[in-house]
C-alpha cells in the first residue's frame, strides 16, 4: 500500500497557490457577476423604454451599457489571471492562452465601446453618410 502511495507521490506535482491569487479571483469574479447583473437589469429596463421594438436602445441607458461593458473587460481579464494562476502545472499553457486571447478581446471590445460611446455623438462623425453600415445595430 506505501509502495503505491510513493509512486502517487513521485508523479504528483505540488502547485503552490496564493492569497493574493485567491483573492483577485474572488474579487474579480463577484466583479463579474455584479457588472453582469447590473447590465442585464440596464438592458431590460432599456428594452422596456421603448414604443417599438424596432426602435434602438437610446441615451441614458444606451450609454449605461456602453460604460458597463467598458468596465467589465478588464474585470474579465483580471478573472483569468487568476485562473491561470491556479491552473494546474500540465494546463498553463492553456491557461496563457487564455489570459491573451482575453486580453485581445478586452482591448478590442474597451477600443469599439469608447468609439461609439465618444464618437457618435460628435455632429461631424454622426453625419457621415456611411456610418450606419458600421452603427445600425440592425
Amino acid at each position: 500500500m506505501s509502495s503505491h502511495l510513493d509512486q502517487l507521490r513521485e508523479h504528483s506535482v505540488a502547485v503552490e497557490f496564493s492569497a493574493t491569487a485567491r483573492r483577485l479571483g474572488i474579487f474579480s469574479a463577484v466583479g463579474v457577476v455584479v457588472l453582469g447583473v447590473a447590465y442585464a437589469v440596464t438592458l431590460a429596463v432599456g428594452f422596456l423604454s421603448l414604443k417599438s421594438p424596432q426602435q434602438p436602445i437610446g441615451d441614458p441607458m444606451f450609454s449605461i451599457l456602453e460604460v458597463l461593458i467598458i468596465v467589465m473587460m478588464p474585470v474579465m481579464v483580471a478573472l483569468m489571471v487568476a485562473v491561470h494562476s491556479w491552473a494546474p502545472p500540465h494546463a498553463k499553457t492553456l491557461s496563457l492562452t487564455a489570459v491573451v486571447f482575453m486580453g485581445v478581446l478586452a482591448g478590442v471590445t474597451c477600443s469599439l465601446h469608447f468609439a461609439i460611446l465618444t464618437l457618435s455623438r460628435q455632429p461631424a462623425f454622426a453625419s457621415q453618410s456611411w456610418l450606419p453600415l458600421f452603427l445600425s445595430f440592425k
